[in-house]
């Protein structure tokens, strides 16, 4: 008899990545006990929170933001290296890079997208007021001859200070297809 075993992940807690393995061996009775006998095969099994992106070419996608810690004199693809943490301070120098997949061709053979970021930050309200939610949005319209667009956003924190958290949302509107799709990231201000 296999005994069966559960296993629960909260899906409230961002992402995660669980990756199990097990033997499964026949039972051998040795001097009057059971004991594991004969390999029999090896499993595996995967829990993950990131979902595949769709390969359909119709369908427009959109990787998830990577922030980094940007360099404006960084040499590699990426303006910065990436930073880990989902708790940040104003000096903090943070860019988000995204890449964009199926882009539609128009009649010009050229693509046309249109990407708007907001920013939605809790501030302190200081003594005896509430808490208040600010809102910035910025967008702007690109044209381009891929079908793939790699773009990045350099967010000044310092701007910010009374900031407690703060959501990035960004959002890429094909202009020729009318897809939209938007990603969005959470981050925790600390002062230093």
């Amino acid at each position: 008899m296999i005994p069966t075993r559960s296993v629960a992940v909260p899906a409230d807690t961002g992402v995660y990545h669980i990756a199990l393995q097990w033997d499964q061996y026949t039972l051998a009775q040795r001097e009057g006990k059971w004991q594991a006998g004969e390999h029999l095969k090896t499993s595996v099994a995967r829990f993950d929170s990131l979902r595949a992106l769709q390969a359909d070419p119709a369908v427009l996608e959109m990787s998830d933001l990577l922030p980094l810690w940007y360099d404006p004199s960084a040499s590699d693809t990426l303006p910065g290296r990436p930073y880990p943490f989902t708790r940040l301070s104003p000096d903090v120098p943070l860019a988000l890079y995204f890449e964009v997949y199926h882009l539609t061709f128009g009649p010009d053979d050229r693509t046309r997208y249109e990407v708007a970021y907001e920013v939605r930050r809790r501030e302190d309200g200081g003594l005896l007021r509430r808490d208040r939610e600010v809102q910035t949005r910025s967008s702007t319209v690109y044209e381009g001859t891929s079908r793939t667009a790699r773009e990045y956003i350099v967010l000044d924190l310092q701007e910010w200070e009374r900031a407690k958290e703060l959501e990035v949302v960004v959002r890429v509107r094909d202009l020729v297809s009318g897809q939209e799709v938007s990603r969005s990231i959470r981050f925790e201000v600390v002062r230093s």
